[in-house]
């Protein structure tokens, strides 16, 4: 798999309240992207995430795709429905509070001290349509693959949550995010570039 391959999603039987049991794929097996729902995981070795829950009841986001340059990182989802635009956000942590891959609550993050100012990374989206708002990365964690990370796991929890639709974006980019939108571009995800945002 190249690290900006496109993928189709699998989801499954419900986790919790909140989550559904999800796995991206990708091979050419469904159209890119594409959402297969059965109960049963597909077997096919070109998976590229998968979710389960951990003893605390958090969902985890395993990764099968290694970047050797980026910190383990743990995430934290938060929605916020009364702006003008409904938004989700999803920030990346890599000081170890929480096993790579686990995605806790805004609420829980406040509770243990974490806030967002010592977030590496953050990516959000409106929640109904999957239209990326905005993507950040910290000035010393660029270039170790954060941006790829949050997009991995932001569409694992649009589809985990089903709420909205798949992750989508482009239209409008800074020229850091221009650089992204390109490195996607062969994606049917990726819109054409129509403006540049300061």
């Amino acid at each position: 798999m190249t690290p900006f391959a496109t993928v189709w999603f699998w989801r499954g039987e419900r986790l919790n309240e909140t989550w559904h049991d999800v796995a991206r794929f990708a091979s050419d097996a469904h159209p890119h992207p594409f959402l297969l729902e059965t109960p049963v995981r597909p077997d096919d070795d070109s998976m590229v995430t998968e979710t389960f829950l951990d003893d605390s009841g958090h969902l985890v986001v395993k990764s099968h795709v290694v970047y050797p340059e980026a910190p383990p990182l743990w995430f934290v989802v938060a929605h916020n429905p009364n702006g003008l635009v409904p938004l989700t956000a999803v920030s990346a942590f890599a000081d170890g509070c929480f096993p790579a891959g686990t995605v806790v609550p805004v609420s829980e993050a406040i509770e243990i001290g974490v806030y967002g100012r010592s977030a590496v990374g953050a990516l959000s989206w409106v929640t109904d349509t999957g239209v990326m708002q905005q993507v950040t990365v910290a000035e010393n964690c660029r270039r170790r693959k954060i941006s790829t990370i949050l997009i991995e796991v932001a569409d694992t929890l649009i589809v985990s949550s089903g709420a909205g639709f798949f992750l989508t974006g482009g239209a409008f980019t800074t020229k850091d995010g221009e650089g992204l939108r390109q490195a996607w571009a062969h994606s049917p995800r990726v819109i054409q570039r129509r403006g540049e945002m300061p």
